[in-house]
């Protein structure tokens, strides 16, 4: 199968996934995400748990741990992708492609609007960080899930209580879905 452009919201969401009450990032074959953009771009800023990939004449060198054939979700991201019909150009792409045909088993994803867009509406899931340990994995802060993107979000309690999760995504103001009152957020207590 051909690659499928990824909406930006739809990495955020992958990212802050949330699995058995730990961040889905952390689980060894959940998403292999990849950075084609130059080593000096990628070292000075990419989307956290990014791996580098660089172009080799007509291949791309994949890390050795990347294991495609096991990730659930493969992404891949250059500076400036826009949609599928930029293959010649796009780097993403075409690392895409390669990964299809080196045995990912499933769609290989490529962010629309690339690292520029991504980064532009999400500042603060850029790092310069190169490796992540375990224990670095399990403790890496989700967001809420964005529902509309730049105007809904859902999420968990701890979530509501992290201002300085507000403060990056704006949030003005919170919707309480569940059985018991939180007295936290009622009026006077803002």
């Amino acid at each position: 199968s051909h690659p499928h452009a990824l909406p930006i919201y739809h990495l955020y969401n992958l990212l802050n996934q949330v699995c058995l009450q730990k961040p889905c990032v952390a689980i060894t074959n959940y998403l292999l995400l990849l950075d084609v953009r130059s080593h000096a771009e990628y070292s000075e800023s990419h989307i956290i748990t990014a791996k580098h990939s660089s172009k080799d004449g007509s291949s791309f060198v994949i890390p050795p741990d990347s294991d495609i054939e096991t990730k659930k979700h493969i992404v891949v991201y250059d500076n400036r992708t826009q949609g599928l019909d930029t293959k010649g150009t796009s780097l993403g792409l075409q690392c895409a492609e390669y990964l299809w045909r080196k045995g990912s088993k499933n769609v290989v994803k490529v962010v629309k609007g690339g690292y520029e867009d991504f980064s532009a509406r999400y500042p603060f899931l850029r790092t310069q960080k190169l490796m992540w340990t375990p224990k670095e994995l399990n403790s890496v802060r989700t967001y809420p899930l964005e529902v509309i993107p730049g105007y809904l979000y859902i999420g968990t309690v701890k979530h509501a209580q992290d201002p300085t999760i507000h403060k990056h995504l704006k949030v003005k103001a919170h919707l309480n879905v569940t059985k018991n009152t939180d007295l936290r957020f009622s009026e006077g207590n803002q």
